[in-house]
C-alpha cells in the first residue's frame, strides 16, 4: 500500500492505470531462460483474451538511474467472467536468479536505510554501488552493461571495491541478515497456516508473524487492514497465501533478509578482478 501511495503522489495517473498494482514474477536460472519464458508468453498470446499493452526489456536496456535489469510484460485484463476488471493493467516480471538477488539486496538496503533506493531516490554512493553491481552481473551473464559505468571490467571492479569498502557493504549486509527474527504467536499454528500476516519493523529489528487457516481468509484480511493503518514508521505489512509456511522464506527473501546470496555475489565479483 505504501508503494502504491508513493507512486500516485509522484506521478499524475489514475489508480486504474497503474501497471503494477497487480502482478506476478518468475525467477529462473539464467538470462537464456528469461528470454525463453518471454517467447512462451508471445507464442501463447492467442490462448487468452488479455492483450499485451507494453513490453520492457531492461536486460537489453538496463535502467540507467538504478541498474535494474529484467523483462516486464504489461497486459490489459480481458475476461467475460470478470468484466469489471477489463482494461486494467497487470505486470509480469521475468528475472534471472542473479537479477533477483540484486533486486532483493536493493529492497533489503531500503528497509534499513529508508532512502528510496528502489525508486531511484537514494544516496548517491549507495545508488552508484548498485548501478555498478548491475553492470557486473550483466558481464557475468554476457549482456549489455548499465549505461555510464566503466567499459573496462577491471576498472568497474575497482570502483565496486572502493564503494564496498567505503559503505562497509559486506559488514552491513551480513549484520542485516542476522538482525531480524520472527516473533511467532504460535509455531504450530504457523506451520499449518495457509494465510500469513507479516509486520516488518526495522526500528526494533523484528518481524511479527500471524498464521491463519484456509477458512480464515476474512480474519486474515481484517488483521492485515488493521495493521496496515498502524504500521511502525519505516515498516511494512503484507498478507500472503502459501501452501506451506516453509515456502515463505523462498517467496519473500527480503523479509527474512537472506543476504548470503548477495554477499557471495559481491565477493565473486571482486575475486574476478584478477
Amino acid at each position: 500500500m505504501s508503494a502504491i501511495t508513493e507512486k500516485l503522489n509522484r506521478y499524475s495517473f489514475k489508480l486504474s492505470e497503474m501497471q503494477d498494482i497487480g502482478g506476478c514474477r518468475a525467477v529462473v536460472s539464467t538470462v537464456h531462460e528469461v528470454y525463453r519464458l518471454a517467447r512462451i508468453y508471445e507464442e501463447r498470446q492467442s490462448h487468452w483474451n488479455h492483450t499485451l499493452d507494453d513490453q520492457r526489456d531492461y536486460i537489453k536496456e538496463p535502467k540507467a538511474r538504478s541498474g535494474y535489469r529484467g523483462i516486464h510484460l504489461i497486459y490489459r485484463h480481458a475476461s467475460r467472467m470478470h468484466p469489471d476488471f477489463n482494461g486494467h493493467k497487470i505486470e509480469i516480471q521475468l528475472r534471472s536468479q542473479l537479477q533477483h538477488t540484486w533486486a532483493t539486496a536493493v529492497e533489503t538496503a531500503d528497509v534499513f536505510l529508508r532512502q528510496g533506493l528502489k525508486v531511484s531516490r537514494g544516496p548517491e554512493d549507495w545508488t552508484r554501488f548498485f548501478i555498478l553491481m548491475g553492470s557486473a552481473i550483466a558481464y557475468i551473464e554476457g549482456c549489455k552493461p548499465v549505461p555510464r559505468t566503466p567499459a573496462d571490467r577491471k576498472e568497474l571492479i575497482a570502483e565496486i571495491e572502493r564503494f564496498a569498502e567505503q559503505l562497509e557493504i559486506m559488514t552491513k549486509f551480513r549484520s542485516w541478515g542476522q538482525a531480524l527474527k520472527i516473533v511467532e504467536n504460535s509455531p504450530n499454528a504457523l506451520k499449518k497456516a495457509h494465510y500469513l500476516v507479516l509486520v516488518l519493523d526495522p526500528r526494533n529489528n523484528s518481524i511479527a508473524a500471524w498464521g491463519y487457516k484456509a477458512a480464515q481468509s476474512e480474519a486474515a484480511t481484517e488483521q492485515y487492514l488493521l495493521l496496515e493503518k498502524n504500521k511502525p514508521e519505516g515498516g511494512d505489512v503484507v498478507l500472503v497465501s502459501v501452501e506451506h509456511a516453509a515456502d515463505l522464506q523462498r517467496a519473500y527473501p527480503n523479509y527474512f533478509l537472506d543476504t548470503n546470496a548477495f554477499v557471495e555475489l559481491v565477493a565473486r565479483v571482486m575475486r574476478d578482478r584478477a
